[in-house]
């Protein structure tokens, strides 16, 4: 039963549509940051391959990296969710997500291009799994599977978005680099995003009785293995 003080916050009661719905907005919003930073390399290739005078085979060892990462990390960021907590798992995510866009708009070189790439997918993948787990936190029982599709229109709108706007944004500005910063942007947003999760899901966590996310678990090896 919902804690009676909830009916007093109004609009903000966790037990009202409204209140899950904002949730959802925000927990979509996570890979929209993602999604956009991660095509918006495919969208810019005449210009990196004309002012880093790179192979086209070097672009593409871009997304090898990535690739590289997300089979790396994507296990143990599930063990992280499950251990940490949706809260705690998704704000490292979204950081090393930020950090990689980061680190890939202020490369000078290649290899420092490969690492931003790298760290990027370390954290980009697990997020996804992390948003996974918000939805059946909030939407086990009703919704579920539209709450998925919501979310999954609003990364392909990061893709969209990324591939409709990337050279604009190089010609517009004069340079490549400032459509890289667009994707520092959205993944800036997308942290915002997780940062409004965090203080939703913990006014929501007592009031619905979800599972709570405090309690500290020991990572055991054995569970991993």
């Amino acid at each position: 039963m919902a804690d009676p003080d909830a009916r007093r916050v109004g609009l903000l009661n966790p037990a009202s549509k409204f209140y899950r719905y904002l949730v959802l907005a925000f927990v979509a919003s996570l890979s929209f940051g993602c999604y956009f930073a991660y095509d918006i390399v495919s969208a810019i290739v005449p210009s990196l391959i004309e002012e880093l005078q790179a192979a086209r085979q070097t672009v593409g060892t871009f997304f090898t990296m990535y690739s590289l990462a997300a089979v790396l990390a994507v296990l143990i960021g599930g063990v992280l969710v499950d251990e940490l907590g949706t809260r705690k798992a998704s704000l490292l995510f979204s950081c090393l997500v930020l950090a990689g866009a980061i680190i890939v708009w202020k490369a000078r070189s290649i290899p420092v291009f490969f690492v931003g790439r790298f760290i990027f997918g370390a954290g980009s993948e697990p997020l996804i799994v992390a948003q996974s787990a918000m939805l059946a936190r909030w939407f086990r029982n009703r919704e579920l599977a539209f709450s998925f599709g919501v979310t999954l229109t609003i990364s392909r709108l990061g893709s969209l978005f990324a591939f409709n706007t990337g050279e604009l944004i190089s010609s517009y500005f004069g340079g490549f680099r400032y459509a890289l910063l667009a994707a520092v942007l959205a993944c800036g947003l997308s942290l915002l995003g997780n940062v409004f999760y965090v203080i939703l899901d913990k006014q929501g966590e007592k009031v619905l009785k979800l599972k709570n996310e405090k309690k500290k678990k020991k990572i055991n090896i054995k569970e991993i293995k």
